[in-house]
């Protein structure tokens, strides 16, 4: 069972990469007004 909790609780403080993807996608557009390759983000 401590097993089991563990990865449980590793769960809860790491975001999946897909999740960490996403907030790091969220935050960039934010904060850059275009997008890696130079078009304008119009999101």
């Amino acid at each position: 069972m401590k097993n089991i909790r563990k990865s449980s609780d590793e769960k809860i403080k790491y975001p999946s990469l897909s999740e960490t993807i996403a907030i790091n996608e969220r935050v960039r557009k934010q904060y850059v007004p275009f997008d890696l390759d130079g078009g304008i983000n119009n999101n």
